[in-house]
Parts: C-alpha cells; sequence; structure tokens
C-alpha cells in the first residue's frame, strides 16, 4: 500500500490527461524501464492536479479509501507493468520503497544510470512529503503514514540524559483502514519477543508498547517467559547460540542482523553450523539490505520543507582544522585504516579514538560531535566493510553537522542521499586525488559553503540507544532508524497471510559475498 496524496472519487477526463502526459514524458526519459519513481511522482501528481490539495489534508478513514481506490486505478489502467500499491508498502521512505521495488523487479539492473537517477529524483523532489501540524502546533511533515514531529528533549532532571542528535522523531498513527490489508480486526494484542537481543536494545522485562507506534496491537519485550504467547521471536544473528527455541506453527522467526556478513561475523556467529538446526528455521529477514523483509536502516534522509539557514559565515570562521575521523575498530576487512595512512600523505588528518592518538571520550557523545561540527571542514565516514548496502550511523549523524562528510563504502550512497551532500571516495581515483580536491574546497570557502547549503536542504533521522553501566551512566550511544521497522512487522504479523513464507538456508541469503575486497588502495 502506498499513500502519497488525497484523490477524489469523480474525475474529469481533461485532468486525466495530466497524469497520461506525465507517464508518457516518463517513458520517453528513461526509453526501457518505467522506474518506480516515475509512478510514483505520476500518482502524486495526480492526485494533487486533481483535488488541489494534499492527502493529509484531512484525516479519515475515507480519506485513505479514496487515495489508494484512485493509486490503484491509475495503476490499472495504464498497465504500469502490473505494478499496485502492494508493492509500495506502509510506513516506508518513498526512496526506500523505490530501491526495494527495483530489487523485486529488475534484481540485475539496480546500478543502472537510469534506475540511480530515477531513486536520487525521490530524494531531491521530496515526492510524497507532506506539511502536518499537529494539535499541540508543532509543524511537521508525514510520509506514507509517518508523522514527524520535533523530538521532544529528555526531562532534565533525569540523572544521565540521552545525548539525542536528531530533530525529528517518527511517530506512526493507527488507523485501521491502512493498517489492515483484508477484513482483520484487532482482537487483543501481538507479543514481539527479543529473543536475542542486540547489545544496544535495551531489556524489557514487561510487555512494552512500540516505540514510535504505541498504539499499534502490539507489545514489546525481551522477557523469554513470554515465548509461549509471543507472535514473533527476533534474532540478532551475530549473537546466536546454542539451538533454535520450540515454536508454534503461526509464530514467525526473524532473522535480525545490523552488521554485514564479513570474515570476522562468521567466525563468531553459530549460524554456520549444519548441526545446531538454525539453518532453515527463519521465516523474515530484518537487515540493513534492501532486500530484507523488512529494512532496518541505520539513518534515512528525506528532503526538509524549509531549507535550514544558519550563519555560514560563522560557521566557517571557527574552523581551524582540515579533516577528522573517530574510530574505535582499527583493522577492519575494508582496510580503511591503510586508505586513511595513504590520504595523511598528503594532508592533515586528526584520528580520534582508540586507533589514533586524539582523545575524545566515547561516553561524551555529544561533546566530541559538537567538537567535531566546530572545528573540523571535513568527518571521514569509512566504513569497515565494503558490503553490499551498508551505510552505517557515522554517515547519518554527521549529515546533521556542520561538516562535510567524506564516505567510503559500498557506493550505494545515491539509495541514500543525492550526490551532492557529501564527498564519495568512489569519485576520486585515488587517496592523492581525494587530498587535492580537500585542499581546493578549504582555499575556495565558496565552493565549499556551496555543499553545506545543499546539505541544508535535507534532515538526517534516526533514534539513539544509549548503552548505560550499572548505575545508569552511558558508556557510549547507538543510533539507529529501527523502531519504525518493527512497527512494519507488527502490521505483517497482524497480516501474515500476505506475508507467510520460509527461508531454506539464512546461511545463503546472508552470504560472506556480499562483502567485497577494496579496490581503491593497495595492500
Amino acid at each position: 500500500m502506498v499513500l502519497i496524496s488525497q484523490g477524489s472519487s469523480v474525475r474529469r477526463i481533461e485532468h486525466k490527461m495530466h497524469a497520461f502526459e506525465c507517464l508518457r514524458f516518463c517513458v520517453t526519459r528513461f526509453k526501457y524501464l518505467i522506474p518506480m519513481a516515475a509512478l510514483l511522482a505520476a500518482a502524486y501528481l495526480y492526485y494533487t492536479l486533481l483535488n488541489g490539495r494534499s492527502y493529509f489534508s484531512q484525516s479519515n478513514e475515507n480519506t485513505f479509501n479514496l487515495a489508494l481506490r484512485d493509486f490503484k486505478d491509475v495503476s490499472d489502467k495504464v498497465n504500469l507493468w502490473g505494478m499496485s500499491p502492494s508493492d509500495f508498502p506502509m510506513y516506508m521512505p518513498v526512496n526506500e520503497a523505490t530501491v526495494k521495488g527495483f530489487y523485486g523487479r529488475f534484481p540485475n539492473k539496480d546500478s543502472s544510470k537510469e534506475i540511480k537517477e530515477a531513486i536520487v529524483h525521490t530524494l531531491k523532489s521530496g515526492i510524497g512529503i507532506q506539511p502536518h501540524v499537529d494539535e499541540a502546533g508543532w509543524e511537521g511533515w508525514v510520509e506514507n503514514g509517518v508523522v514527524f514531529r520535533p523530538h521532544v528533549k529528555p526531562n532534565v532532571t533525569e540523572k544521565f540524559p540521552s545525548p539525542h542528535a536528531s530533530e525529528y522523531d517518527p511517530y506512526i498513527p493507527f488507523n485501521e483502514t491502512v493498517f489492515f490489508d483484508g477484513t482483520q480486526k484487532v482482537e487483543g494484542k501481538k507479543i514481539i519477543l527479543w529473543y536475542i537481543k542486540t547489545r544496544y536494545a535495551p531489556p524489557m522485562a514487561s510487555l512494552e508498547p512500540m516505540r514510535f507506534c504505541p498504539e499499534f496491537p502490539c507489545l514489546m519485550t525481551s522477557n523469554r517467559k513470554f515465548a509461549d504467547q509471543s507472535s514473533a521471536m527476533v534474532f540478532a544473528g551475530e549473537i546466536i547460540e546454542g539451538i533454535p527455541p520450540p515454536r508454534r506453527p503461526e509464530q514467525v522467526f526473524i532473522f535480525s542482523n545490523h552488521e554485514p556478513a564479513t570474515n570476522r561475523w562468521w567466525e563468531m556467529s553459530q549460524i554456520k553450523s549444519d548441526n545446531l538446526g538454525w539453518k532453515g528455521v527463519f521465516n523474515w529477514t530484518m537487515t540493513y539490505r534492501f532486500d530484507s523483509d523488512v529494512t532496518s536502516l541505520y539513518g534515512i534522509v528525506r528532503r526538509r520543507l524549509k531549507r535550514a539557514t544558519p550563519d555560514y559565515a560563522a560557521i566557517l570562521s571557527r574552523k581551524r582544522k582540515l579533516a577528522a575521523w573517530i574510530v574505535s575498530n582499527c583493522v577492519t576487512d575494508g582496510r580503511r585504516d591503510l586508505y586513511v595512512k595513504e590520504l595523511q600523505k598528503y594532508i592533515n588528518v586528526d584520528v580520534y579514538g582508540g586507533c589514533g592518538e586524539m582523545k575524545c571520550p566515547r561516553h561524551d557523545d555529544a561533546a566530541c560531535f559538537e567538537m567535531t561540527s566546530t572545528n573540523y571542514k571535513f568527518y571521514l565516514s569509512f566504513e569497515n566493510a565494503i558490503c553490499t548496502d551498508y551505510v552505517t550511523e557515522k554517515f547519518f549523524r554527521y549529515l546533521n553537522a556542520d561538516v562535510v562528510v567524506v564516505a567510503r563504502g559500498d557506493n550505494s550512497y545515491h539509495r541514500h542521499v543525492p550526490p551532492e551532500l557529501f564527498l564519495n571516495t568512489a569519485d576520486f581515483p585515488s587517496p592523492k586525488a581525494l587530498a587535492e580536491r580537500l585542499m581546493y574546497l578549504d582555499k575556495h570557502d565558496d565552493e565549499y559553503l556551496n555543499i553545506l547549503k545543499e546539505k541544508d536542504k535535507y534532515i538526517s533521522i534516526f533514534e539513539d540507544y544509549p548503552i548505560r553501566d550499572s548505575e545508569g551512566r552511558i558508556k557510549y550511544m547507538h543510533y539507529h532508524y529501527e523502531a519504525v521497522a518493527f512497527c512494519e512487522v507488527c502490521q505483517r504479523l497482524w497480516n501474515l497471510d500476505k506475508y507467510r513464507r520460509s527461508i531454506p538456508d539464512i546461511r545463503e541469503w546472508f552470504k560472506l559475498e556480499m562483502c567485497r575486497k577494496p579496490t581503491d588502495i593497495e595492500f
């Protein structure tokens, strides 16, 4: 399902021509493909041109019904390669739904120029993003059923508050019309159990509402005493041990992992063993990969309805250093350490953390972030492994800072952000060439500030997960965009017939070949 904009049930023939003209243009532009972005753009224009107002100008069930019906009407009449509302799951950002659609329909063409352009178009145009003002008067926006509201600062009386760095929080109101695919009705609440939870997931001894969709008919827990009552069990793949627990026929087992299948991962995980029974127990996947059943990213980037306008002259005047890198995992499969050493032959790169001489306390995350944002022009966001779809939290976090991010990874960043917002090592033939570009921008303030200004048209959104010691002190912070993914899990559980499946061999799906050796550095 997708909800982009409100439509009406009565249409005039001449108005419909707007949508068909848009689609005809898309056919000409992309020739052999009709990218999902073009479909979304056509649907958005269709609703807007016909109706003259946005979908969220009314918030009743009839609005949802009309939007769904009109979207299906467009799809059926122009025969868009069989695409239908079911190709656009609820609660997904439009660019994520676009990428997932391409995975399913054009699995061997995802890197084509046409598809890259289509995905970037969804990000730049802000398709599907509509302004929203809640009852308290807070201004935010809404996209595909998710409301984004200003983040509420933690209670100042808390002993050790969390240094939250995301300006907005997602919130998903419950609406039966869009939540259910059929005629189901809420009867009680389904339990989602973190049977083997990640180190950053907070312990939940009781049954708790879901973080950003508390009205949904699901409850979360990490207490295994609820195993028999749970509708789904979630397993963090990297730390799986022992044998699988007993299960009921209708119980869903979910493989979750926020790290890629590197050599180190396979050394740690017990999934590789044929004797423990994990091979074929899973029904769904929930990882950073776009071909997961439920994609759980480290963050999302959306176009702002109003661009931020900071004092750029003041920002520039405070910067006295060139590049910073904060890192604790020194030797990795991606060999980022070697790339930085080569880069340091030409420019100054200050290395903080366990792998460098500069110190920034890990527990004081807010201070480290502020120091980097204030003093440096560039921040190196280098992934520890070069793996399909793997983009971690530092990339998303530092997009919100007053620095230009330099990224090195799988080169799938176009799925998350337009290319004008950051520098990509893949665009440079060598570390020396990258260093020359950084030195050039350091000496040309206007061009450097143009990147910051372009970046300020967008916002990066993520959730904070403070890792605390026994007294409640924050040891370090973890950032993810995971709570909304669990909202999607809840919706799937209540529409189980649509999502039934069994994964024959999780090892084959999460295989080592999804990662590769770097080719931009000799070692």
